[in-house]
């Protein structure tokens, strides 16, 4: 059975994969933009369709640019919200061909949403919260 911090670690392992994003499993104090931060769940659900040791979880991904140059963090984030390319959040997550150590079955990044500045560590970042779905057993 998956555990969530292996799910988080998988999540993060397929990010690592997109070039020159900082990637941080669990939410931290610190970081480096642009980063890419994957969250605790928003919601889960049990006895889902793997049963009763199934659950699917909903965890956010929040990617952080830096806000020295509001244009250009804007511009950084446009590349990693694109649904396709080299730098594309939704296709690294979805990457099957990338090996994960725990057993989920299904991953969907769906969207997202929630731009705006967020607060890590007393520095202001340029922020989007991606929501990825993981169906795990």
């Amino acid at each position: 059975m998956a555990t969530l911090t292996q799910v988080r670690g998988d999540i993060a392992t397929r990010l690592s994969k997109i070039p020159g994003l900082n990637v941080w499993p669990e939410i931290e104090d610190q970081i480096e933009a642009p980063a890419a931060v994957v969250g605790m769940p928003e919601d889960f659900e049990y006895n889902h369709t793997f049963g009763p040791n199934g659950v699917e979880y909903s965890i956010p991904v929040r990617l952080y640019a830096t806000r020295i140059d509001s244009g250009e963090a804007q511009r950084s984030l446009d590349i990693y919200i694109a649904p396709t390319g080299d730098h594309s959040v939704k296709r690294a997550i979805e990457d099957s061909t990338v090996t994960i150590d725990s057993d989920w079955h299904i991953v969907n990044v769906p969207g997202g949403g929630e731009f705006g500045v967020y607060q890590v560590g007393g520095v202001d970042y340029l922020g989007v919260e991606i929501v990825v779905e993981v169906l795990a057993e």
